[in-house]
């Protein structure tokens, strides 16, 4: 079966690496390649759309993880993606029993991950904390990560424990 990538990147912008009030990310992503794998008959066999935001300020980070994953998926994602473009965004949509991938992913810049993954069940985002090669599995219950090593990165503070 066949999955379409749905491009959305946005431009990489400059190199802050926190909020306005000075907080650091704690984790920091260091992913080299995703593979995305859809069970068959997932999602009442229609594709299902995944997206991984990539951000450079824990502010950022937090709002992404309030979204409903219905509402990214519709015009909060839109907004978020409008008013936030110099961050990076990268969407697919795998339909059921299909794998794209794996994809190089790999990243210079200090950035976290958040991850929605559009089934019907509408799980909220993870928090993508995983470096090196991925798997992103998808379910009727959402999306899992496995592969890679956790992530370490510096340890900086966070407000939030990312």
């Amino acid at each position: 079966m066949l999955a379409v990538p749905v491009a959305l990147a946005g431009c990489i912008g400059g190199l802050g690496l926190g909020g306005d009030d000075g907080e650091k990310l704690e984790r920091v992503l260091r992913l080299e390649t995703i593979t995305l794998t859809a069970q068959r008959g997932v999602n009442g066999d229609w594709p299902v759309p995944v997206e991984l935001v990539r951000l450079r300020d824990p502010a950022l980070v937090r709002e992404a993880l309030r979204i409903e994953t219905r509402s990214w998926f519709g015009d909060a994602g839109d907004a978020f993606r409008s008013a936030h473009a110099e961050e990076r965004y990268d969407a697919w949509e795998v339909v059921p029993g299909g794998v794209v991938g794996p994809q190089k992913m790999r990243v210079d810049r200090r950035v976290a991950g958040v991850l929605f993954c559009g089934t019907r069940s509408a799980p909220p985002p993870l928090r993508f904390e995983r470096d090196g090669d991925v798997v992103v599995h998808i379910g009727d219950e959402g999306c899992s990560i496995t592969g890679g090593e956790p992530s370490s990165g510096d340890r900086w503070y966070s407000v939030f424990g990312f």
